[in-house]
């Protein structure tokens, strides 16, 4: 490091800068037993029709709510800086869950996915539920669709949390690797008033490439490209629905260029609305006539749609479709899931502020290139000159991964360290 002035202590090498280290134990919650192993490798979940509400009236309006990416956020609070969030969390989406719920009781209530991954969730991969699966089933989700990031640990994990979420469990493009069963349910029919609704949900196919590190991860498990699962699926379903809803952990398009989401709505104009994630995107919008929305990302916003049907000649025919986004920044946060969570709150922010070495001295004098200030307002130094932090990440990268080459970059631009105590919270952001 050309800056030698400054010192780093072994503990901060060993323990940040690397996805914030490995911790030296796992709490518990007051609510989980801490378990040591899931023994079966197979979910083998039950195909079955769910029903909400009793069927009889010749108009029904049917009501749909989705989060995506929440990435372990119950508490509106990042705890990376140590710092609120206002438009985050369980807490915060869950208080608009409640307002649709009363408009209407059989509100279908979704997660799609990387719900159990980031902002210190990991402090609790060992108990029996995990907690943001334990936040869903309070707020009493009817669906999870899995993401890419649940599968970033261990598979007995994800086993297990599947297993213990009261709701289903949907994703239509991963399979069994020794038999073709699918790993989780392929989709879930619901009686809604007498009204069947389809509910088809899908996973990006990259995740044996994304885990290709740890393929233990996804042992025993392959994964389709969605536009062959869900044709395949569709034809399953044919004459078993009237009212078809998507629900993927796709972006509008697919990194590689296979599918997105926008493609499956261009190929299958038969979903009457698609919720969508992965992306972190904010929109609502049309594609081909299907209704395509995505709640953003962190529990920035909840995405609700109502499709209101009709009866005519015994069928149930789509008269309308109304969606839009909910955004939670200045809504309250739900004080009986504060209350409940409490105790994951208080041990991730006292893990983010554990002490774990020393900084001597500042190291990038002028943040902004141009007014010397702490806060970027024109230019940032990181990204225009040769600096200590990046020097730092680098040389870590490099010690631990025992490569050649390291390559590293400033994603936030008032990034940088002063002298005083370094605490874990500090490796987030640099």
């Amino acid at each position: 490091m050309k800056s030698t002035k400054f010192l780093v202590l072994g503990a901060l090498l060993s323990m940040a800068l690397i996805g914030c280290g490995k911790k030296e134990e796992t709490p518990k919650t007051a609510t989980n037993t801490e378990v040591k192993e899931y023994k079966e490798n197979k979910l083998n979940l039950e195909k079955k029709v769910i029903t909400k509400g009793e069927a009889g009236p010749e108009e029904v309006t049917l009501s749909f709510a989705a989060t995506s990416d929440v990435h372990g956020r119950i508490y509106p609070y990042e705890y990376g800086i140590d710092s609120e969030d206002k438009s985050a969390g369980f807490a915060k989406t869950y208080t608009i869950v409640k307002n649709l719920r009363e408009k209407n009781p059989n509100l279908i209530l979704m997660d799609i996915g990387d719900t159990v991954q980031d902002n210190s969730a990991e402090l609790f991969n060992n108990l029996e539920t995990h907690p943001m699966v334990e936040a869903m089933n309070t707020m009493d989700y009817d669906a999870w669709i899995l993401g890419n990031h649940e599968f970033n640990f261990e598979k007995d994990f994800l086993l297990r949390n599947v297993k213990n979420f009261k709701g289903s469990v949907i994703s239509v493009n991963i399979e069994n690797e020794d038999d073709g069963s699918k790993f989780v349910l392929p989709y879930q029919i619901y009686d809604i008033q007498g009204v069947k609704v389809a509910l088809v949900g899908g996973i990006p196919p990259h995740v044996p490439m994304w885990e290709a590190s740890a393929p233990e991860h996804f042992k025993g498990l392959t994964f389709e490209d969605p536009m062959t699962a869900v044709k395949e699926t569709l034809d399953e379903l044919e004459g078993k629905y009237d009212v078809l809803v998507g629900a993927f952990h796709l972006g509008r398009k697919d990194e590689y260029g296979k599918t997105g989401v926008f493609d499956l709505a261009q190929a299958y104009p038969q979903f009457d609305l698609i919720f969508a994630g992965h992306e972190h995107a904010r929109y609502v919008t049309d594609v081909n006539g299907t209704t395509v929305l995505e709640p953003g990302a962190y529990g920035w916003g909840v995405s609700n749609g109502e499709i209101k049907v009709v009866k005519k000649d015994g069928k149930w025919e789509v008269k309308d479709i109304v969606a839009k986004n909910v955004e939670t920044k200045d809504v309250e946060a739900d004080k009986s899931m504060l209350d409940q969570f409490k105790n994951v709150h208080d041990e991730s922010r006292a893990d983010a502020n554990k002490v774990v070495g020393k900084v001597n001295g500042k190291f990038i004098e002028r943040t902004d290139y141009i007014t010397g200030e702490d806060k970027v307002t024109t230019m940032p130094t990181s990204q225009l000159e040769d600096n200590a932090i990046i020097e730092l990440i680098n040389e870590v990268q490099n010690h631990f991964a025992k490569s050649d080459v390291s390559a590293a970059a400033v994603f936030n631009f008032d990034s940088n360290l002063n002298a005083g105590d370094f605490k874990r919270k500090c490796c987030v952001y640099l």
